[in-house]
Parts: structure tokens; sequence; C-alpha cells
């Protein structure tokens, strides 16, 4: 089932329960107030369903500008008539007359018009009874698309992004093909852009399409998509996601050794780490190096990352003298006394990442990561075990089209750093364990989506 075809069942699921007698012959507001209702194609898909309600051989109804609207009888069959715009006075003024007895008009308005005399369905976010109705809508509209998977989340997320974004999420509809309308990745990305700000800026549907079409030559379109609704689904985390995963990690530590331990910093002023630490100001005062050569330096010391993929960042300033410590004097503190130890915290990692720093002999057994989120192999979006293309063949194909882009874009890791092929992005910089056609650009030749940083 495509887009358009669902939309107007479940439009028609919400007719039908949102407008009780809906047989009685007297036209409705649709109130819709401009801060607290779902998208505005949404709103007209509903109002399109009301005024058709009681039609069978009519599925859409023409939409009106009530400041264009003149004297006289309106024209007969459903209608919308769009009034968010005008004076409510004058909407009163020119219109009941006309539609007395037409249970086929439906008034589009931003706040309820008293004189108008028409019943009134509220199109508000926070309206009870219309979260009822999408519960009920997509329950249906979720087995008439015989949808098996975890529906719960399904009415919040529409709350968020209307029909598209449970379509986003959920993968209820045919995905358009190739010659998808370009008006159609339009909507798509703007729904996207509604959740997207990266590097400070609100991402522009015009750049996530043109994105999107350099898949076309590639026959890889559809399965470009399906990357967006996984990168919006699951891999776009915002700075403060990133923050409270953190801190929820440290509270936990704190709470287990009743007190709470020191947090250093271990890497490079200009890396991610520095970000972190001016959001976590009130836990961080010292480098490492500086941590250990006090006197009275604790046993336990802690560290944030936002990102662990091969681990070989944290490696680097640890070991290698690329951080903020040398690795001589933090060996001489992690050997003096048997409990000392580093925690590296991290909002996402690698088990890879993970392994390699925990099992390097350098760490003497004595430095651990812990990750509020560690990615597997079925986070590895070009794997079987990920389940986000739903063609196995398709998957496969789309595999060797992101290897062949990356082995121009990035040659040694053409699948993300040691081919890690993450899809995660946060809203300030893009790991280089994601994809690179995601994140890496060629001049006159590939556009990324979210250049890294």
């Amino acid at each position: 089932m495509r887009y358009a075809e669902g939309a107007r069942l479940f439009f028609r699921f919400m007719a039908e329960r949102l407008l009780v007698e809906g047989h009685l012959p007297s036209p409705v507001q649709l109130i819709a107030p401009s801060e607290a209702s779902p998208p505005e194609e949404d709103q007209f898909l509903l109002a399109a369903a009301l005024a058709t309600r009681l039609r069978d051989d009519v599925v859409d109804a023409p939409v009106v500008n009530a400041a264009e609207l003149r004297g006289g009888p309106l024209r007969q069959g459903p209608l919308v008539i769009d009034c968010r715009t005008t004076d409510h006075a004058q909407i009163a003024q020119n219109l009941r007359q006309h539609v007395t007895e037409r249970p086929d008009v439906v008034v589009l308005v931003s706040s309820q018009i008293a004189q108008m005399g028409c019943r009134s369905v509220s199109f508000s976010i926070h309206h009870e009874p219309l979260f009822r109705a999408i519960t009920e809508s997509l329950k249906c509209l979720a087995d008439q698309v015989r949808y098996s998977g975890d529906r719960i989340e399904m009415p919040i997320r529409y709350l968020r992004g209307g029909l598209r974004g449970v379509d986003a999420t959920f993968q209820l509809f045919d995905k358009p093909a190739n010659d998808t309308a370009l008006a159609d990745l339009h909507n798509f990305a703007s729904y996207l852009c509604f959740n997207w700000v990266y590097a400070g800026e609100q991402v522009k549907p015009d750049t996530i399409v043109k994105w999107i079409k350099q898949f076309e030559p590639y026959d890889a379109v559809a399965e470009a998509l399906s990357l967006l609704e996984y990168l919006d689904r699951d891999g776009f985390i915002p700075k403060g996601e990133i923050i409270n995963r953190l801190k929820a990690l440290y509270n936990d530590i704190a709470a287990r050794e009743r007190k709470r331990p020191k947090v250093v910093s271990i890497q490079n002023a200009g890396k991610s780490e520095s970000m972190i630490l001016y959001e976590l100001r009130d836990y961080s005062k010292k480098s490492l190096r500086d941590q250990i050569l006090e006197h009275d330096s604790p046993e336990h010391l802690i560290c944030f990352d936002d990102v662990v993929g091969s681990g070989e960042t944290i490696r680097d300033c640890l070991f290698r003298d690329k951080g903020t410590v040398v690795y001589e004097e933090l060996e001489r503190w992690l050997t003096a006394i048997p409990e000392r130890r580093i925690t590296v915290l991290c909002a996402i990692a690698s088990q890879g990442g993970i392994d390699a720093v925990e099992g390097d002999p350098m760490g003497k057994g004595r430095v651990k990561v812990i990750a509020a989120k560690i990615l597997g192999e079925k986070d590895k979006i070009l794997s079987s075990a990920s389940n986000i293309f739903r063609n196995n063949e398709r998957q496969e194909k789309f595999q060797q089209i992101c290897t062949e882009i990356g082995g121009k874009l990035w040659p040694k890791h053409p699948l993300g750093w040691q081919n890690c092929e993450w899809a995660v992005v946060t809203d300030y910089n893009a790991p280089n364990c994601s994809l690179p056609v995601i994140w890496s650009s060629a001049k006159q030749w590939w556009t990324p989506l979210f250049p890294r940083r």
C-alpha cells in the first residue's frame, strides 16, 4: 500500500472517531491551533476525510481560502474552507447562511468561531479524545497493512511528526521508487528537517533531496530513503541526549561507590571531549596528568567521551602520549597501588572499540570502558543482521554501492573507520565510524548530508 492510499484510510478512521453522529446535516469546524497541531498536510487530509465521510465514491475535497469567497451559494460537493488567516467575524458573516445543512463542508480554523453554528472537532495534540482517536486509527491502519512489529510508540511518534513521521519510523507503506515525484521527496525531507539541527543550523529539505538524488545513477534511491529513516529513528542523536547518557552513567558509579569520583580530561583541546566537559563543567577540574601527579590522587578516575568507535582516540591519549598525560607517568600511577583504575564513560561505543581499549596491555588491566549504548553486528547497517532493508538482495547491492562510493571518499575505510558501517550522527558532528557517504565530500562529485567537522 502506498502512502496516499494509507493516508486516506487513516484519516477516514480518524474522522469516524472524532465526529460523533457524523451523519447529522451540519457543517464541521476543524480547530487546528497553530502551535499545537499535527503537520499542515495532516490538517488538510483530516479536513478532506471529514468532508467526504458520507460519500464512498469521493475521496478528496477541494480547498478554498475563505478570503477568496464571494457572496452567493457555495459550490456543490465536499469542500474545505481554509479560514485560518481570515478575520473570524467576517467569516461568520459571509459563510453562516451558505453552510447551513451542508455536512460536506469543513471549515478549517485556528480557534473556534462560536457564531458559525457548526459542530467542532479539535485537532490539538493536547486534546485527550484526539490521542484516543489517533491510537485507535493507527491500530486499524497497522492491521490493514499487516504490520507485525511493535506498535506501542506509534501514537507518540504521530504527535511528533504526523503520519509521515509514523511511516518514516515504522515503514508502514511501500516506499517510493526511483521515479518518485520530486514533491514526494520534498515532503519526506521536510518531515526529517523538523527534527534535525546540525552544527547549529536547521537542515534544509533541499540538502536532503540533493543527497538522495546522488543515488539515482546507482538505482539506490529506495535504499537511501531507508538509511534516512534509520537515521531519524535511531541514528541522529542530539547533544542533550549524549550529555544525559553520560550523566546517568556517572551518577550510577557515584551511587555504587557512595562518593563522586574525580573527572579528568585526557584529550587535548579541540577534540569532542572539550565540548562534553564544557557541558559537564561542574564535574571536571583537571587534566589527567595534573591529577595523577598530586600527592593524594584518588584511586578511581573518570573521563568522558561521546563516541568510542575503534578505540584509537582513547588509546592514543592514554598510552601514546597524544593526550594530556605522558604514558610513563600514567604507568607509574596505575601500578603503584592495586586499586587504582580509570573508567571511560561514553554515550555510544562499538564492542570492538571497548575490547581494544580494555585489552591493551599498556592499560595493565586497569582501564575500563562503560557505554550507555553498545553497537554490535545488528547496528552495522549493511550487515545481514540489521533488518534495515526489507530485501536482502537490494541490501547487498547497496553495500556494494556504498563501498564503491566510499572507496573514492576514504579509500582506507570505505564503510567507515575499520568498516564499522554505522549510521550515527550527533547534532554537532558525524563520527568517522559512520558511512563516508553520510559525512565525507568530494568536490563537484559528492555532497555529504552531514559534513564532518
